[in-house]
Parts: C-alpha cells; structure tokens; sequence
C-alpha cells in the first residue's frame, strides 16, 4: 500500500509531506504542489498593518501589574498557546542552549529547531529563523533573529539580536503567529 493512499491531500514532490487538500504550497518546505517549484517563498511581508494582538488593552494592563514569576528550574516544561491552533505547544528547553523558532527551508536546508511550518507559520509571517529561545540560570529569554515581520513581547516590537526576559503569562508575536507563553 502506497504512503499517499494512507493519507489525504497531496504529497510534496520535494519532501514527501502529505499536505491538507486545498494546499497550493507545500506546508512543510514550500514547493509549489501544482508545478513543483522548488524556490523558496519569502516570508510574506506585512509592513503596512500594526499588530493586533490576541489581547485587548486591559488585558495587556493587567500582565504589565501582575507579578508573574520569571524563575524556569531545570526539568520544567514550556507550554505555547497558539490563538489559531486548539493543541499547545510543549517545549523541554535545555539550560545553557538555544532553541530556534522559524518555518523549514529546504534549499538553504536550514531547519528550526522549533517549525512552525505545520500552525501555519507561512501565511502569518513567520520567518525561517525567527526567534531564538534561551535559558541561563533559570531564566528564559527570547531574541529577534532580525526577521521580517518581528518579534512582539507583550506588545512592544523587540530590537533584532537583543535578549528580553521572558515571564509566565507573557505574550509573544512572530509575524502575525500570537504565542502565549505558560511556565510548567
């Protein structure tokens, strides 16, 4: 029995991902599904909108008065809930290590340790290498990789290739991807 009767949708003639149906792009590294180019896409720019976040001004008031802890012990777990996406995210980060967010490039072959490919990272604006996430001395923090779309920390752009400290109940934006963050 073949993989693509096992699956619905169309495999990629590049990498072999079995896309939803209805895909145009390969999901996982971009190949145009109907002629079967393999350039890469850019991230799709979106220089003409402000972010809107997944939280209204109250809302953003309240994170900024809540004393919400930044301690991330070793052994513990980072849950990232996505506004578009029903499963979370759970991420084991390592200390004294980096983890890379972004979406797959097969013809760099540069891979995200993290891809966001498959919750949609293409058509939201996320970056090959978007985001890096750190944790030193029980402490986590996040750097803009100098992405097209940038990086938002509870709101505020962050500086490309700067370290801001991350806290239970932060919320991050990659591109147009919201990211609530919970420490467990």
């Amino acid at each position: 029995m073949s993989d693509q009767s096992q699956t619905s949708g169309i495999r990629c003639p590049t990498c072999g991902h079995h896309n939803r149906e209805g895909i145009f792009f390969c999901e996982q590294c971009g190949t145009n599904l109907l002629t079967g180019s393999q350039h890469p896409r850019p991230t799709q720019r979106y220089d003409d909108e402000e972010p809107t976040l997944m939280v209204d001004e109250e809302q953003r008031a309240a994170l900024a008065n809540n004393v919400r802890t930044g301690i991330f012990k070793t052994g513990m777990r980072l849950r990232l809930e996505m506004s578009h996406w029903q499963t979370p995210l759970h991420i084991h980060p390592k200390p004294n290590t980096s983890l890379i967010f972004g979406r797959r490039d097969t013809d760099t072959q540069s891979l995200a340790m993290v891809d966001l490919a498959p919750y949609g990272a293409y058509p939201l604006g996320v970056s090959r290498r978007h985001m890096a996430l750190y944790l030193e001395d029980e402490q986590l923090s996040v750097e803009d990789l100098g992405s097209s779309n940038g990086t938002y920390l509870n709101g505020v752009r962050l500086t490309p290739h700067k370290r801001y400290k991350l806290r239970d109940g932060d919320l991050i934006r990659l591109g147009k991807m919201d990211l609530q963050v919970h420490f467990e």
